[in-house]
């Protein structure tokens, strides 16, 4: 080993007896975080949050050939970063297509913060002039009770559970600040190189990675101020190396905001109006009350939105509290002569900040980054109590007694967040509905009557702002039909099987109505469910059931088993220039297997009745083709005919027929009141006047 490899590796820091039992009680706290993460993970919580689901649905768009965006502008919500959509695109390529599959990569990064948190205090510590009176191992027990904690504290674990850009925040951090003090105390450029690179990497995961820069700068100022001058030079150095890296690797997203200053604070000026409770306030009483918030929610009261925990349970337990409390007061009362002291209290209220300056605090979610420090003062407290209690026990049984009482302890609060995890969480009365569980459940009923082949209709309204995010994931590529039931509303006859229908009852207030006035038999076992974007209701018209008949029929039986129904207009009698509105009621007797187009013609175009006008197209506007009609389904075609203002006057035949396209063969017509030798039948019959 050379000499600057013995100097930053000191003999007691080479060999250590615990030093093997360490790392493999760090190898059992990250087989732990993973299991607490990844276990149950797609049912626990309920999917899925909206904010997951639009990820997953972005990520999809980038792999289908989708642009590749730098930052999303046109939301809803006040823009969305990329990052998440990147990190859930890559997600998908590995196979997790699943509406929670995003999920992933949040959990694993959890699990990768273990050992991080192990690599990133001990750095930190090894170089402090304070805690350095601690023996190795016992700075080694410090990093490794930080991990411990971090592995299973409940707020971190479900946080990471859910496919959002927050539960990456705490490793990346911890990645940073590791990389850059082993480019501090190290000397190793790569250090610098790779703080900088993920850094400016991170800024596109959102705002809870911009919080690492202050945090940096807080970090560099600091060694800079405690370095003698050569090692100054060297600190000079390797941040310009470092924020060139991070330049370079934000720079795209530093144009975008430069050229677009609006996106940069768009979702921020929305959180950040003052509210507490849902009543406006004073951005002063806002941050009075969320700084009291947020010092009651470590020990006394948690928060109460079911997404980030067991409501109102505090975030740290008892054994838990009484480290945290030790190791902040430890921190205050050395803040001047221990660097890692005021590392862990600067990294916590930095990450405490996106909470404090936001509404509805204590949010959790938003203030994620605390996790690290707040183990890390949890673990100090602990090895700090132990020491002085140990100081003022004079036998070895008592010794062997306390490290009993402290296993037992640790083991005691692992257990009780495992059981807040796996045993309380998910009996929270109102957890699917903070998860907006409902339309996920709703789409995955649906597709599974669809499978087993029940006609399944869910309603899709083009100008709505946004679809229902769960829906626009979940149905494409199912049998489910997707219709705007204001413009076609397919209708069961006699059908040997359930018809469901899922209206958007926020947005379509009437098809509801209808279905239960056309079919009083049907039931509506959902109505007016909250949807997150809207609501919604569910229709069931059973089997068996007749289609009331329109107010006209004619007989008219064609090929692959379409026949007409009946049908509606707006009169037989029309001056030239007028228009002529109708309605064709078809009814499918067996799969269609084929798109196929529709005509209506005014006037036969045989010998004595010229062809006046037409009017040729696939049915219901287009919107429902004749490929995906099922069995015992009458569909409503609505058109219009106008004649032109030259038109003869007359009687005029209204004949209709089908053909395919674009061999344009007519269908066989097979029956009909009145049928033409073309293949066409002649439904009713229209009379243009002499006009004025």
């Amino acid at each position: 080993m050379s000499a600057s490899q013995r100097a930053e590796h000191p003999a007691g820091e080479r060999h250590s007896p615990l030093r093997p039992a360490i790392l493999v009680l760090l190898v059992l706290a990250t087989l732990l975080a993973a299991f607490l993460r990844v276990y149950r993970l797609h049912e626990l919580p309920p999917p899925a949050w909206f904010d997951e689901i639009w990820y997953e649905l972005r990520a999809r768009e980038l792999l289908s050939g989708a642009p590749l965006p730098v930052f999303y502008e046109e939301t809803s919500f006040g823009g969305a970063n990329a990052g998440p959509v990147y990190v859930t695109a890559l997600a998908q390529m590995m196979g997790f297509t699943n509406i929670t599959g995003g999920r992933m990569p949040p959990a694993l990064a959890g699990v990768l913060s273990v050992p991080l948190a192990y690599a990133c205090f001990r750095e930190l510590l090894r170089t402090d002039p304070l805690t350095g009176r601690l023996s190795p191992d016992e700075r080694r027990l410090i990093a490794l009770l930080s991990a411990v904690v971090l592995s299973y504290t409940l707020f971190y674990v479900t946080i990471g559970r859910i496919g959002m850009e927050n539960g990456l925040a705490p490793a990346t951090t911890l990645f940073v600040v590791w990389q850059m003090e082993r480019g501090v105390h190290r000397r190793a450029r790569t250090g610098w190189l790779l703080a900088g690179l993920v850094a400016g990497l991170a800024q596109y995961n959102g705002l809870h990675a911009r919080f690492i820069l202050p945090l940096v700068a807080f970090l560099l100022l600091q060694e800079f101020l405690m370095a003698d001058r050569p090692a100054r030079r060297r600190i000079l150095i390797g941040a310009a190396l470092m924020g060139g890296a991070g330049l370079i690797a934000s720079l795209p997203l530093t144009v975008f905001f430069l050229t677009h200053p609006a996106a940069f604070t768009g979702r921020a000026s929305i959180v950040a109006q003052p509210m507490v409770n849902g009543q406006p306030v004073t951005a002063l009483e806002m941050y009075r009350h969320n700084a009291r918030m947020i010092f009651r929610v470590f020990s006394l009261e948690g928060s109460y939105d079911p997404k980030n925990g067991v409501p109102g349970v505090p975030l740290l337990d008892v054994i838990q509290s009484a480290g945290f409390w030790v190791g902040v007061a430890w921190s205050v009362w050395h803040l001047r002569r221990s660097a890692f002291a005021r590392t862990l209290l600067v990294w916590l209220v930095l990450m405490s900040l996106p909470s404090l300056l936001t509404e509805g605090a204590p949010n959790l979610g938003r203030m994620i980054g605390i996790a690290p420090p707040t183990a890390a003062l949890v673990a100090l407290g602990w090895v700090k109590g132990y020491r002085w209690l140990a100081a003022r026990l004079r036998s070895r049984r008592a010794h062997a007694v306390m490290r009993g009482l402290g296993i037992v302890a640790l083991l005691g609060s692992a257990g009780w967040h495992v059981y807040l995890l796996y045993g309380l969480w998910p009996r929270t009365p109102n957890l699917a509905e903070q998860f907006t569980a409902a339309p996920v459940e709703l789409a995955e009923e649906m597709i599974a009557r669809a499978a087993a082949s029940e006609p399944v209709f869910v309603e899709l309204i083009p100008e709505a702002e946004e679809d229902i995010v769960a829906f626009e994931y979940l149905f494409p590529g199912t049998p489910v039909v997707r219709l705007d039931f204001r413009k076609c509303l397919p209708l069961p006859h006699e059908r040997a099987v359930r018809t469901s229908y899922v209206v958007l009852s926020g947005r379509d207030i009437e098809t509801v109505g209808k279905l239960t006035e056309l079919y009083p038999a049907a039931t509506v076992p959902l109505r007016d469910v909250d949807l997150f974007q809207t609501t919604g209701s569910l229709v069931e018209i059973p089997p068996g059931v007749r289609a009331p008949l329109p107010p006209r029929t004619s007989e008219a039986r064609f090929g692959s088993g379409i026949s007409l129904y009946g049908y509606d207009w707006s009169g037989d009698t029309f001056a030239p220039g007028e228009t002529l509105f109708i309605t064709l009621y078809w009814y499918a007797g067996e799969p269609v297997g084929a798109d196929l187009t529709a005509f209506a013609h005014v006037g036969t175009g045989l010998e004595g009745q010229p062809l006046v006008a037409q009017r040729d197209g696939q049915p219901c506007i287009g919107f429902y083709p004749t490929s995906r009609w099922h069995p015992g389904e009458i569909v409503p075609d609505p058109f219009a005919i106008t004649f032109p203002p030259d038109t003869p006057p007359g009687e005029y035949d209204l004949a209709i027929g089908w053909y395919a396209f674009p061999s344009l063969e007519r269908l066989p017509l097979l029956a009909a009141d009145a049928p033409l030798p073309d293949n066409r039948a002649v439904i009713g019959r229209v009379v243009i006047t002499g006009g004025e």
